[in-house]
């Protein structure tokens, strides 16, 4: 497949997912209880972005994800994440219902509170529930959860319920333990590359706080529940995948393997092995070593330094005598991202000692076993996806055009904007000088800035990806009021459904 240009596996990618979706479908609408985001988007900062959209702006990003925060410590422990709200509505919703033609909507999105109560239209609401479920999401990076008097948010706090326990400042590499999707431990580490990885949450039992603390808003108390978090989310990104609405998440590059491949485990590969895949092999992640080791250490740059048994600062392997001194308490065995949980390595016995003589075999072992260290969740994620999106649609995709597809480009190009800008009325051109005083305006904008302009006025935070020049599935209209061409006095407004801009 991946001989194919990629105008053609794309063109095939849209005939299946319009080939399987439900003509004559139901299409659910979902309220969201917004409550507690009121002050986060419908604050001072958010009021500068203009006055004429039916959506306010909310942000997105980091600026999103310290609204979303700020709005929890206020709203206390009862606030419902808003992609738990989602979880609820997909578990009463029939999958067909979600199986729309490429681009469309697939549900009403409607809101209680009045922050974006009076939003109108398919598009627009639904773009905006997307953009609060992805902060909802990004909670992970959280400012609280440290309860006084107890061990924070990895241990065994008093809670709420233990009499007095109070929110404790964090600092900004702590994050919360119980959300679906978490920093990767070079953000928490500060060390290697994509610091601003998000992973899939290890953990599979509930952290011991969970059960006198309701601190977390991410609290669950058994697997199976879990588990349908994960399968609900699957379901999610199949949703994006079907409508084009945009994951403003940057998950690891794992992740968008293991989605692309179908499976989870991992197959060491050669370069005479590559192009020889069995039936058996099809749900595999293939990777050589040498990949594997720099998936690896992109994510956790510590652990993968300290496999490698080399002294840091010559570079040279370590003699027996420092392997010993350095690794006396090694066992045969290793721990997930954040040690949140202990993993058995297969073929070893359980808290044995590693010898320098198989200090290799365990590092190749132990490497393999961080990279499939979520498999239990990542499978749950698999069968939401596929109840949405076919497993073949997936495989038309290299990893990295699936994350483009899903999340498009984390920075705003505004070369591909400008391509894809339309004019209103005729006479006005990108020559017209209250054009160009347009993108004068925008290219000063800081990233957060056009992020923001996006989220006002598309609903959205980032750009779908461009294919070609000719890519028509979507565009900006500038319309150019007659009178603003006169009086500074008038704000822009948008109609986020459209992806107009009124000037």
């Amino acid at each position: 497949v991946s001989a194919f240009p990629r105008s053609v596996r794309m063109g095939f990618v849209e005939q299946l997912i319009n080939g399987t979706s439900v003509s004559e479908r139901w299409m659910p609408e979902f309220v969201f209880d917004n409550k507690h985001l009121v002050a986060a988007t419908t604050g001072p900062r958010n009021a500068q972005a203009g006055n004429g959209s039916n959506n306010s702006s909310s942000g997105s990003g980091a600026g999103a994800r310290r609204q979303f925060q700020q709005q929890h410590v206020a709203a206390g422990a009862a606030a419902k994440p808003i992609f738990l709200q989602l979880t609820e509505f997909l578990r009463v919703t029939p999958d067909e219902h979600l199986r729309c033609r490429l681009g469309d909507v697939a549900w009403k999105a409607k809101f209680s509170s009045a922050a974006f109560k009076g939003a109108e239209g398919l598009p627009g609401p639904f773009r905006q529930s997307l953009s609060l479920i992805c902060a909802s999401l990004l909670s992970a990076r959280a400012d609280f959860g440290a309860v006084s008097g107890g061990a924070g948010v990895g241990g065994s706090g008093d809670g709420a319920h233990g009499g007095g326990g109070q929110l404790m400042a964090k600092n900004e590499y702590d994050f919360d333990r119980c959300a679906l999707l978490i920093p990767c431990p070079n953000h928490t580490h500060q060390t290697g590359l994509h610091r601003n990885s998000m992973i899939v949450n290890p953990a599979l039992l509930p952290p011991d706080f969970v059960a006198s603390s309701s601190r977390s808003p991410w609290r669950w108390r058994s697997v199976g529940e879990r588990m349908e978090q994960f399968f609900r989310f699957g379901q999610l990104l199949g949703i994006m995948v079907r409508t084009k609405g945009l994951l403003t998440i940057d998950l690891h590059e794992l992740f968008w393997r293991q989605l692309t491949a179908g499976g989870v485990a991992i197959a060491t590969t050669t370069t005479k092995s590559r192009g020889q895949r069995t039936a058996e092999q099809a749900d595999v992640v293939h990777l050589s070593h040498e990949e594997q080791q720099r998936v690896f250490y992109s994510f956790d740059f510590t652990a993968w330094s300290n496999l490698r048994f080399k002294d840091p600062s010559s570079g040279e392997d370590f003699s027996e005598e420092q392997f010993e001194q350095y690794y006396s308490s090694l066992r045969l065995e290793t721990t997930a991202s954040h040690s949140l949980r202990q993993i058995r390595l297969p073929g070893y016995s359980r808290n044995a000692r590693v010898s320098y003589a198989e200090r290799h075999d365990y590092a190749r072992v132990a490497m393999q076993a961080r990279l499939t260290e979520s498999g239990p969740q990542m499978h749950a994620v698999l069968r939401g996806l596929h109840t949405i999106v076919p497993k073949r649609t997936l495989r038309l995709f290299r990893w990295h055009e699936l994350e483009m597809w899903v999340c498009g480009n984390s920075t705003l190009d505004l070369r591909a904007l400008k391509k894809q800008t339309v004019y209103s009325p005729a006479k006005f051109t990108a020559k017209s000088k209250v054009v160009r005083n347009f993108w004068r305006v925008l290219e000063s904008f800081s990233e957060e800035e056009k992020s923001k302009y996006l989220q006002f006025s598309w609903a959205r935070s980032r750009l779908p990806p461009v294919y070609d020049a000719e890519d028509k599935s979507w565009r900006m209209k500038v319309n150019i009021l007659e009178s603003g061409t006169k009086t500074d006095r008038m704000l822009p407004t948008a109609e986020t459904c459209f992806f107009n801009v009124n000037l």
